[in-house]
């Protein structure tokens, strides 16, 4: 009898400390786990969050090869000497040792042209499962206007508050690609945390879509008449007449050439001028003298019109989210947003499309060779 309890109690013993042992094996386990997932990360994890804005920091922005076969262009792709920056711009004088304002940034800003694929393509993107969009119903979405119009007057944590918490997300404000101080500001609020999306179409047909646009919305002095024609070419008229007169009083000269492109910027506040908007040259270079090249993608918007889903594939690494499968693509490409019911030349005459293609030709020509495109339609 003894010897049975002996065994029996033995045996109590052996199965607490086998039992012990396993506990401590699998907290030990988990441990690991949790710190090789925590230091990975770049989103919310199973056992831990990394901020987002750390991962973007040390994380190198890489893009499949086959980027190369579209007219995606990476900033650093860009052979731009810096010494066309101005002698204050932030990438001419940026410290090596450079920490940003803020650790709590959005990642995405696309930041126009407008009436360029930018609604569209923020709505893309906000379909990722890993990614969340704000303001995703109607014609405004992902539009906050902070580092433009709103900068004196939001303070920085109302800004944060208009998006999600634990997950990468973004904005659209279009008017930042033509606001003189939004890259300056952008960088020194998030420095390499933010990266920037720029869209450009043809700068005549994007004028015709915006008339359209602001006459169907009734914004300011444009209405819908029920002669769109003589409407979009009294406003075209009106408008191209207005920035003459603006960069008359600036440089006083009507003689403006791309070398001289600095002379140009803050000409006019955000959406001001619908001519103005289409110099993308002007406002490129504003961009990459004052904020990281290796953070800036440009999409040509009619390649992007043609091929949604080969350019949200790009926009999505280039974000650093995890590539999807082209059915997935297929259903986050679906819609088209805000898109116009008219021909966006409609009731421009030769005589305007001429004296917009005389303003935009030289800039269209220097932006087509610095990006390699060759759209010869925007220089004929």
């Amino acid at each position: 009898m003894g010897a049975l309890k002996n065994v029996f109690y033995g045996g109590i013993l052996y199965c607490v400390l086998v039992t012990i042992t396993l506990t401590i094996f699998t907290n030990v386990f988990k441990f690991k786990k949790a710190v090789t997932l925590t230091s990975e990360c770049k989103g919310l994890c199973e056992y831990g969050r990394k901020p987002r804005s750390a991962s973007l920091i040390d994380t190198v922005i890489t893009l499949n090869p086959s980027y190369h076969e579209t007219l995606v262009r990476l900033g650093t792709d860009l052979k731009l000497d810096i010494n066309q920056c101005p002698p204050n711009s932030l990438m001419v004088n940026k410290s090596q040792d450079f920490n940003s304002r803020h650790t709590n940034c959005p990642t995405l800003f696309i930041v126009g042209a407008r009436k360029g694929g930018t609604t569209s393509l923020y709505n893309y993107i906000s379909r990722h499962p890993d990614f969340r969009g704000i303001k995703l119903h109607g014609p405004s979405a992902g539009e906050t206007f902070y580092f433009g119009r709103h900068y004196n007057t939001f303070t920085w944590e109302k800004y944060t508050s208009l998006f999600p918490s634990g997950v990468m997300t973004g904005e659209s404000s279009v008017e930042n690609l033509v606001h003189r101080f939004v890259p300056s500001r952008l960088y020194e609020s998030c420095g390499k945390q933010a990266r920037v999306i720029l869209l450009f179409r043809d700068p005549i047909q994007r004028l015709g879509s915006n008339v359209l646009m602001r006459s169907n919305l009734r914004k300011r002095e444009y209405r819908t008449g029920s002669d769109m024609g003589n409407h979009t070419a009294t406003v075209v008229n009106a408008t191209l007449s207005h920035f003459l007169e603006r960069v008359h009083r600036r440089t006083r000269s009507l003689k403006f050439l791309p070398v001289e492109w600095h002379k140009l910027t803050g000409l006019f506040p955000g959406s001001a001028n619908m001519v103005y908007e289409g110099l993308y040259y002007i406002h490129l270079l504003n961009w990459l003298c004052n904020f990281p090249a290796e953070n800036i993608l440009i999409i040509n918007s009619e390649e992007f019109f043609r091929k949604p889903i080969k350019i949200l594939d790009i926009a999505v690494q280039f974000l650093g989210l995890k590539r999807l499968d082209h059915k997935t693509y297929e259903l986050m490409t679906q819609a088209t947003y805000n898109k116009g019911k008219f021909n966006p030349q409609q009731g421009l005459s030769e005589g305007d499309i001429s004296n917009l293609l005389e303003v935009y030709r030289p800039f269209n020509k220097a932006l087509l060779e610095l990006l390699q495109w060759n759209n010869s339609q925007w220089i004929s």
